[in-house]
Parts: structure tokens; C-alpha cells; sequence
């Protein structure tokens, strides 16, 4: 005897496959968002710090070109007036803000000195013109004629201030801008004309009975900038942490030469116009 039996469903196993099909949709869909999503966070970020780190590759150029019209000055006597742009897009430029304080001392053969910053300055830092990024918390300065970068409280050389020690030649020259203090600052996005004037100087050359020149790095910011200068700088004997000497004990220098150029920096804002 032959039984028929009833045709099998199929209807289970279309269910599962829908929602295996509807299941496997979202878990895709699910990736590609978040992909999408991680992409365009990063991106967004990647093109932020690249933005800003333009802002202030232009801000380090424009600061070193400013030091190098400044420092005009102690070059040539006959400079007495330097002008210049600086667009300061977003952050913010103090002219006369606080700078490094050195302690520099001539001294002769019997160990007098034959010349002192504190006897001539007391305890006048060099002043610094410093342009702040702001959100970044860097700043690149003009400090004594040299430009240095400060990011998180540590500071690096980006031009190398004007001293020279050579031991070939047993010469020491020491050239400093000095800025004078100034609370202003400014920040607008057009371009800011900075006027610099010269208002005084001290010249002195030594040319016997020279034991050595020392220099200290006392404190105020950007002081690891300049330690680092002097550590990089062979011809610079080191003395300690914070301090460095030209000129072998064993053998006299022949010439120094100090200057110390004092500027005032002034500017008029765009937006005053």
C-alpha cells in the first residue's frame, strides 16, 4: 500500500535566510557607518593640525624675518629706523613681552671684571617680541637677537642669537638686542605694521689683559632655548648646568667685543583705522 504524504514547507527555512540576509544588512551597514564615521574624525583631525601647523611654519617666518631687520641695528650704526609686516591670523603678538636674563661678565687676567650686564643693566632681562598660537599653547620669540620656539614649557633655537667665540683666533664677540618692555598686545587677522627705533647702545672693545668671557643663564622664558644654544656650540666651554666660558685658562683671548643695542618696537593696528 502506497501512502502519500504531504508536501514538506519550506517556509522555515525561507524565514531564517530572511533574517540571516536581513541580519548580515545591518552588521554591514553597521561597518561602513562606522568606518565613515572614524575616517572623517581622523581626517577632520589630520586636516586641523596640518592647518595649524602651516599657521605656525608662517608665524616662525615671519618672526625671523622681523629678527633679522632687527638685528640691522647692531650691525650697522647707521640703522636707526626698521618697519615691517607681520600678519598675526588668530593668535596673538606682544612687542615687549618678558625675556631670558643673562648674566655676562669680561673678566682680565687678575680676575676683575672689565665689564658686567648687571653693572650696566642691574637686572633687566633682554625683552622678547612673541607671537602666541593660542589653542596650541607655542610661542615663537625674538629674544636677544635670536628666535626661539616654546611649546609645553620647553623651548628650542630656531635662529641662532649673534655670539661668536672663536679659538683660533682667541676673539670673543658678543651682540645683543635688548627690547624694551611693553604690556600692548595685539591680535587681528590683517597684517600689522611693527615700527622698530634704535634708543641706545653699548659698545665695548677689549683688546688686552682679557681672561675670558662668562656667560650665565639665569632664568625667565626661553633660558632652555639658549642653554641649548650653548651646548650645541663647541667653541663654548661649558662651567656648570647653566653657565659657559670663552677662552682657554691657559691662553689669554685677544679681542672682545660687546654690543648691546636697545630698541622700542611700536605698531598701528589695521583696526584703528
Amino acid at each position: 500500500m502506497i501512502r502519500n504524504s504531504p508536501p514538506r514547507s519550506n517556509e522555515g527555512s525561507h524565514e531564517e535566510r530572511g533574517v540571516t540576509e536581513l541580519l548580515s544588512f545591518i552588521l554591514i551597514f553597521a561597518i561602513v557607518l562606522t568606518s565613515v564615521v572614524l575616517v572623517g574624525l581622523v581626517g577632520f583631525q589630520a586636516v586641523e593640525d596640518y592647518h595649524e601647523s602651516e599657521r605656525l611654519a608662517n608665524a616662525e617666518r615671519a618672526v625671523d624675518t622681523f629678527a633679522t631687520n632687527g638685528n640691522e641695528f647692531v650691525r650697522s650704526d647707521a640703522v636707526t629706523h626698521r618697519s615691517g609686516d607681520v600678519r598675526v591670523r588668530g593668535g596673538t603678538i606682544s612687542p615687549g613681552e618678558e625675556g631670558t636674563n643673562l648674566e655676562i661678565t669680561v673678566s682680565d687676567n687678575s680676575g676683575n671684571e672689565l665689564w658686567a650686564w648687571n653693572d650696566e643693566y642691574g637686572s633687566d632681562d633682554l625683552g622678547a617680541f612673541v607671537y602666541d598660537s593660542g589653542d596650541a599653547s607655542e610661542t615663537i620669540a625674538y629674544v636677544g637677537g635670536g628666535v626661539f620656539r616654546e611649546s609645553d614649557g620647553s623651548s628650542a633655537v630656531v635662529s641662532e642669537p649673534m655670539f661668536t667665540c672663536r679659538e683660533e683666533t682667541d676673539t670673543a664677540m658678543i651682540s645683543l638686542v635688548k627690547i624694551d618692555d611693553d604690556s600692548r598686545s595685539i591680535q587681528s587677522a590683517e597684517a600689522t605694521e611693527f615700527e622698530m627705533e634704535h634708543r641706545d647702545s653699548t659698545r665695548e672693545f677689549f683688546d688686552e689683559d682679557i681672561d675670558s668671557v662668562e656667560i650665565e643663564v639665569n632664568d625667565g622664558p626661553y633660558a632652555d632655548g639658549w642653554e641649548m644654544y650653548f651646548e650645541n656650540d663647541d667653541s663654548w666651554e661649558s662651567m656648570g648646568s647653566n653657565q659657559w666660558r670663552c677662552g682657554d685658562p691657559s691662553n689669554d683671548l685677544d679681542r672682545v667685543s660687546i654690543d648691546v643695542v636697545e630698541i622700542d618696537i611700536d605698531y598701528e593696528s589695521p583696526d584703528d583705522d
